[in-house]
Formats: structure tokens, C-alpha cells, sequence
């Protein structure tokens, strides 16, 4: 395969632009000028991007890549939520379609873009899930939501208090609203399913992909 006409980006100092790349097998054989590469190549496997630019694979210097698998293929993703309803019908939906998950977890939503412009509370999720544990996590990742099935297994009540570093919001009555954040979340996660194998070798293949559909070639993990 070649791609032609192109405006190419090399990262060499001595030949940092070229028009012509060429692709054998998956493998770059030869990054150069048109009339050198076509020359007795065969035609019907030549590509004219018409001034399209090409760049070598960008490098994500932090990235928490499986994590971003997680989001991927076991999280409900709220990033599109644009009010409390939003949120109720994704659960909804994802907790139908998803009946065998013992914990119903989901990350992104941000309630500065929401109608509310509130974040949502245990009440809000009962609404909608309350035979199970659901744990929603705002998408700065500091902040999350639990309902009360969720404050019941981990044992949240109105005397429990929150770790260092940590918030358990109440309401009026001094009971937890559901809300925590910072090191407060420990109390939750700690209670998650344990992540087995199968499930990071999911998470990491789903990240891959991802991240190779955007042209990211390379990531680096600060938290491995």
C-alpha cells in the first residue's frame, strides 16, 4: 500500500517532511518523495490524500490506560448526562442490560454542565436502582455518589467518620447524602468486586484499541 500527495511529518532532523509513504505487511518500508517510491510500484494499491497530512503515532506521556479499558467495557459512561434525568436513564438502561454485575459503576458525569447544576444525591439514584450497589464517580474522579444499597454494604451511616483527607456530605437530618470525596471514596472502592485477570486482560485490549483508533501509539502509566 501507498499513500501519495501527502504532506508527511518524519521527526527526522535530516528529512523532517516527505509526500510519499509506503506500507508493506503492516510495516513502514520507505517514507520519501513521490517518484522515487511509485517508481515500478504497482499503481492500483497507491492512494492520492490529497494534501492530507500524515504524523507519526502521538505518545500519551500520562495516561491511566487501564483504567480507560474500565471506563470502556465495566463503567456506565456519563459523560453525555446533561441533567439528573440523563443520569437516571443511562442507569436504568445499563442496569437492564446488565443484570449479572453485582456493583453497577459508572464515571464522568460533571454537574456544572447539568440543568441542576447540582450533584446528584443517594435519593436520585434509588430512584431508578435500589436493589444493588451503584457508585457514580464525577469525572475529575475526586467526587462520587453512592445510593443507599451502596452506604448500607459499606457500612456509611450517620456515626461513621470520614478518613483523613475525606468529606461524607450530609443532608439536614445528619445522615450521609450519598455524596464523597477525596479519600472518603477508599471507603466504597475497597468494597468493589475483586478485578480478576480476565477482566484487566478486557480492559487493556479495550484501551488499546481506543487509543490506536486515535492515532496513540504509545502511553505512559504514572500510577504503574
Amino acid at each position: 500500500m501507498i499513500f501519495y500527495n501527502a504532506g508527511i511529518y518524519t521527526c527526522d532532523k535530516k528529512n523532517p517532511t516527505a509526500d510519499t509513504l509506503k506500507i508493506i505487511d503492516g510495516k513502514i518500508i520507505a517514507v520519501g518523495n513521490r517518484k522515487d517510491i511509485l517508481r515500478n510500484a504497482n499503481k492500483e494499491h497507491a492512494i492520492d490524500l490529497k494534501g492530507k497530512t500524515i504524523l507519526p503515532g502521538f505518545f500519551d506521556a500520562h495516561a491511566h490506560f487501564w483504567k480507560i479499558g474500565d471506563l470502556l467495557t465495566f463503567n456506565l459512561d456519563l459523560r453525555d448526562a446533561r441533567s439528573i434525568d440523563d443520569i437516571q436513564e443511562l442507569l436504568k438502561d445499563f442496569s437492564k442490560k446488565n443484570p449479572h454485575l453485582k456493583w453497577i459503576r459508572a464515571r464522568g458525569f460533571n454537574e456544572s454542565l447539568m440543568k441542576e447544576n447540582r450533584l446528584p444525591t443517594k435519593e436520585d439514584i434509588d430512584q431508578v436502582v435500589s436493589d444493588k450497589p451503584v457508585f457514580l464517580q464525577r469525572t475529575c474522579a475526586h467526587i462520587a455518589t453512592l445510593n443507599t444499597k451502596a452506604l448500607e454494604v459499606c457500612g456509611i451511616d450517620k456515626n461513621t467518620k470520614p478518613p483523613f483527607g475525606g468529606e461524607i456530605q450530609r443532608g439536614d437530618n445528619g445522615f450521609p447524602n450519598g455524596v464523597l470525596s477525596e479519600t472518603a471514596l477508599g471507603l466504597a472502592i475497597k468494597h468493589f468486586p475483586q478485578i480478576t485477570d480476565k477482566d484487566y486482560e478486557k480492559m487493556i485490549l479495550a484501551a488499546g484499541k481506543e487509543f490506536l483508533k486515535n492515532g496513540v501509539t504509545s502511553v505512559s502509566d504514572p500510577a504503574v
